[in-house]
C-alpha cells in the first residue's frame, strides 16, 4: 500500500474538450451534491470537482465503472470523494477492503452493491459470501438485491451485524414475503426495502417490529408503493415511522391516500439509505 502510494501520478491525458471539464468545476463551486461516472471526466477533473465539493461541505459521489485501477482510485478517494461500486465491476474483496480502509480514512463512503449470486466454496471462509462479510466489516455500506437471487436470511441478517459492528450500515432490497427474522435484521440497524407485494396485511405486527427495531438503530423501513395496498396499513407503518413512496397514479383530492402521500413527501432521507437513487427499486 505504502508502496503504491509512493508512485508517480497517473498520466491521465487532459480531455479533448476542456470545456467539459471547467464545467464541471463550475458545477462543484456552486455548492451542491455531485454525481459523476468515472468515464465521463479525466482523473485530474475529478479529483480537482471532488476537492472543491468537499471543501463547500458537499458530497462528490464516483460511480466505478472500472476506468481506473486500485492506485488511481486510492488517490481520487484523498481528494474527499465517495466511491460507489459493484460486483459487476470489482470482485477482488483483498482489493475492495484496501479501498473501504482508505475511504475510512478520508472521512469518505464506499458503497457496494450486490445483486448476483454468492458463489459458494468447499472452504467457507474462502466463499465469496466470507470476502463480502469480511468487506462489511472493514467499514463499508453494503447494499444487497433480491431481484435476481433468492438471499439465504440468516446471510443477510450476518451482514448486517458486519456493518453494525464497523459502525455503518446494510441496505437490503427484498422481494418476496416478509420473515420474523426481519425483525433481527433490523436490530442491527439496516435499512430494508420492500415493495407492495411484500406487504402482507396480515403480518401487520411483524412489519410495525421491524420498522421500529430498525429506526431504533439507525435504519429504516422503505415501502415502495408500485400498487395500492390497504389504507391501514399503511398508516400504521408511516405511524411507526416507515418512509413511503407512491410510485402510482395521482390520488384524488377526495382519496384518504392524499394526506399519506403529503406526509410521505415531507420525510427527508438519509442519502446512505439507497444505492445512488432513492426511488429506484433493485
Amino acid at each position: 500500500m505504502n508502496e503504491d502510494k509512493n508512485k508517480t501520478s497517473p498520466d491521465k491525458p487532459a480531455p479533448e474538450t476542456p470545456d467539459k471539464g471547467f464545467e464541471l468545476l463550475d458545477t462543484a463551486d456552486k455548492g451542491q451534491n455531485l454525481t459523476v461516472r468515472d468515464d465521463q471526466y479525466d482523473y485530474y477533473w475529478i479529483a480537482d470537482a471532488a476537492k472543491r465539493c468537499r471543501q463547500k461541505g458537499f458530497r462528490f459521489r464516483l460511480i466505478d465503472t472500472g476506468r481506473f485501477e486500485k492506485i488511481e482510485l486510492i488517490w481520487l478517494i484523498g481528494s474527499g470523494l465517495d466511491l460507489y461500486t459493484d460486483d459487476q465491476t470489482r470482485t477482488d474483496f483483498k482489493e475492495l477492503e484496501e479501498l473501504s480502509t482508505e475511504c475510512t480514512k478520508a472521512h469518505s463512503l464506499c458503497s457496494y452493491l450486490s445483486t448476483e449470486k454468492w458463489n459458494q466454496s468447499q472452504d467457507s471462509e474462502g466463499s465469496e459470501f466470507s470476502g463480502l462479510l469480511t468487506f462489511a466489516r472493514s467499514g463499508a455500506y453494503i447494499y444487497v438485491s433480491s431481484k435476481n437471487e433468492n438471499r439465504d436470511l440468516s446471510q443477510i441478517k450476518e451482514l448486517a451485524e458486519g456493518c453494525h459492528e464497523s459502525g455503518t450500515h446494510l441496505v437490503y432490497y427484498h422481494r418476496g414475503p416478509v420473515e420474523p427474522i426481519f425483525t433481527e435484521i433490523g436490530d442491527q440497524g439496516a435499512w430494508i426495502h420492500l415493495p407492495a407485494k411484500s406487504m402482507d396485511p396480515e403480518q401487520r405486527l411483524l412489519l410495525i417490529d421491524t420498522c421500529q427495531n430498525s429506526r431504533q438503530n439507525g435504519g429504516g423501513l422503505i415501502l415502495h408503493l408500485e400498487r395500492a395496498v390497504e389504507y391501514d396499513l399503511v398508516e400504521d407503518l408511516m405511524n411507526a415511522g416507515a418512509f413511503v413512496l407512491f410510485l402510482y397514479g395521482h390520488f384524488d383530492y377526495k382519496s384518504p391516500f392524499k394526506e399519506l402521500q403529503k406526509r410521505a413527501r415531507r420525510k427527508k432521507y438519509d442519502s446512505r439509505s439507497y444505492y445512488l437513487q432513492h426511488d429506484f427499486f433493485l
